[in-house]
């Protein structure tokens, strides 16, 4: 793969790839007053994987594991994963609640609306 480089204030610079930990392990969680930039701190080098990523399909979030007991899923394995994702999000029986429109609300209504979302989710954990 191509180097990443800086195409703004040092143009041509290598970037460090030390940063795609801080990118993929951040996120910003919606406040009444302010937001909040939650960055969660990468695992060391060889100190297990990621469990899961999420994967967005016509709308719709989507938990697939990647992952189970430390070992990293076989190809086909992701793939039927991914297959079944975009059937469920084309069938209009299995289709869920589009949630990541929420984002584009206007910041506090958002805010309430992930405090809600978030309370639900821990009453069923």
């Amino acid at each position: 793969m191509p180097v990443d480089r800086c195409n703004t204030r040092e143009k041509g610079q290598p970037l460090c790839m030390e940063q795609y930990y801080r990118l993929f392990n951040s996120y910003r969680r919606p406040g009444l007053e302010k937001d909040n930039l939650i960055a969660l701190p990468p695992k060391p080098c060889g100190q297990g994987l990621s469990e899961h990523i999420i994967v967005l399909c016509k709308g719709q979030d989507f938990e697939v594991e990647v992952s189970r007991g430390g070992n990293r899923l076989r190809e086909d394995d992701l793939f039927c994963q991914l297959r079944r994702i975009s059937k469920m999000a084309s069938s209009e029986e299995e289709k869920q609640q589009p949630i990541g429109i929420l984002t584009s609300m206007k910041r506090d209504d958002w805010a309430f609306a992930w405090q809600h979302l978030m309370g639900s989710i821990f009453l069923f954990l």
